[in-house]
C-alpha cells in the first residue's frame, strides 16, 4: 500500500494503516473491488491488485524514490498534493477518481497485474488508459531543497558601478526564493530579465542573478534567512503487508 503522504517519513518508521469501506469497481470495468485505504490519515492506495486487501494495523513504510511514475500517479492523482483529477476527470465521482489512481498506481508498481479484474478493451474504453499516459507524461513531483552556488560575496568595480559576481541558486524550477534588495542596491535576475531596486525579488531553481550599486556605496548587506516557496519534498512511502 503506498501513502500519499504529504511529509517525508524516514525508512524503518512505523505507520497506521486504516482499511475503510469498499469501493466496488464501476460496472463498465467488471466485477472488483478495493478498499478506501488512509496511511496517518491520507489517501493511500492498494499496489497489488491481484492480492486480497490487507487488514488495518501497524506496519513498516520505507521511502521509494526510484520509482518515478509511481510518484507521479500518487502526486498528480486523486488526492495528492498536485491532484489534477478535478479538471482530468471532470464528472467523475470520488469513487471512480480512486479506482482509476488505484489502477494506475498498481499498474506503475506492479505492471499488467494492475489491470487484475479488467478487460484491456474496457480500461481503454474508459480512459484509464489514457489517464495512466497523462499522469505518467507530468514533471516530477517539485523538490523543496535549494542551494546557492555561492552566500558570501565581495562586490568589485565594472565600469562606472560596483558588482556581485554571478549567483545561481540550484533546485527546482517551481521553486523560489523571495530576495529583499536594500536601498540604493539594484538585483538583476538574468534568467528571467528583471531587475529590482530596493524591493522584493523572485529568484527560482536554476535563475542566476547578481547585486550592483554605485561606487560610492559602502557597508555590507545580508539577505537573513531565506525559504523556498516549496516548503516540503514529496516522497513515496510503501508498507509492506505480507505476502498474501
Amino acid at each position: 500500500v503506498l501513502s500519499a503522504a504529504e511529509r517525508a517519513t524516514s525508512s524503518g518508521s512505523t505507520v497506521t494503516l486504516t482499511k475503510g469501506r469498499t469501493i466496488y469497481y464501476p460496472s463498465y470495468l467488471g466485477n472488483y473491488l478495493t478498499c478506501l485505504f488512509t496511511v496517518n490519515g491520507k489517501i493511500a492506495y492498494c499496489l497489488q491488485s491481484q492480492k486480497a486487501s490487507p487488514p488495518s494495523g501497524s506496519y513498516v513504510a520505507q521511502v521509494l524514490d526510484s520509482n518515478k511514475n509511481l510518484q507521479k500517479v500518487l502526486y498528480y492523482g486523486y488526492g495528492g498534493a498536485g491532484d489534477l483529477t478535478g479538471s482530468y476527470l471532470s464528472g467523475k465521482s470520488e469513487d471512480e477518481k480512486y479506482v482509476y489512481t488505484h489502477i494506475a498506481a498498481s499498474y506503475a508498481y506492479a505492471g499488467e497485474a494492475g489491470f487484475t479484474g479488467c478487460n484491456y478493451n474496457d480500461l481503454v474504453n474508459a480512459g484509464i488508459i489514457a489517464y495512466i499516459n497523462y499522469l505518467f507524461g507530468q514533471e516530477e513531483p517539485p523538490k523543496g531543497e535549494l542551494s546557492f552556488s555561492s552566500t558570501k560575496l565581495n562586490a568589485v568595480r565594472d565600469g562606472n558601478i560596483q558588482k556581485t559576481p554571478n549567483i545561481t541558486l540550484s533546485g527546482d524550477h517551481r521553486n523560489y526564493v523571495t530576495l529583499s534588495v536594500p536601498e540604493n542596491v539594484t538585483a538583476h535576475n538574468l534568467s528571467k530579465g528583471t531587475s529590482v531596486t530596493n524591493g522584493k525579488i523572485q529568484i527560482y531553481g536554476g535563475d542566476t542573478f547578481y547585486l550592483s550599486a554605485d561606487l560610492l556605496l559602502t557597508g555590507s548587506y545580508a539577505s537573513g534567512s531565506l525559504y523556498g516557496s516549496v516548503g516540503k519534498t514529496w516522497r513515496t512511502l510503501v508498507l509492506t503487508t505480507g505476502d498474501s
